[in-house]
């Protein structure tokens, strides 16, 4: 499992999407744009502006995204079509974040997962990564963080 994720954690590393992430995580790579026009992202909130504001700021930065309010219908798009990025909520009625993760690992085993949630504690960020979130963002956050 971890020659796996070392080879993710390559291939993300190739995408500007997680430039700031991966330096912070020691990665002394050289970031590669080529593959933002062909980055599938996925968003996953169930709050309409926060979920269209995030998918506008990421088209406008070139990436191709998908944009859904309900995690079931997530969960059909991800076994439809290969997806790179999930950007998800931790909270929301249909489903919560956490069993959302579960769920799309078994579909999509290596897609990016990010958390967000305006509702952070150390308990369920250790859960998510433990899960293998990549990263855990609290709600609100600056997109140009994420492009960086």
């Amino acid at each position: 499992q971890h020659v796996f994720q070392r080879q993710h954690a390559q291939r993300i590393a190739k995408s500007p999407f997680f430039c700031q992430k991966i330096q912070t995580r020691g990665t002394q790579q050289i970031m590669n744009t080529s593959h933002q026009n062909t980055m599938k992202i996925l968003i996953v909130d169930d709050e309409e502006i926060q979920r269209v504001s995030l998918q506008d700021d990421l088209n406008d930065a070139g990436y191709k995204t998908l944009a859904v309010e309900s995690p079931i219908v997530a969960l059909e798009l991800a076994a439809k079509e290969e997806i790179d990025v999930v950007i998800t909520d931790l909270k929301m009625p249909a489903m919560d974040g956490i069993s959302f993760m579960q769920e799309l690992k078994k579909i999509q085993p290596g897609a990016t997962i990010i958390m967000m949630t305006a509702y952070a504690t150390v308990e369920t960020a250790v859960e998510a990564m433990k899960i293998g979130a990549y990263d855990y963002l609290t709600k609100p956050f600056n997109t140009e963080e994420l492009l960086l």
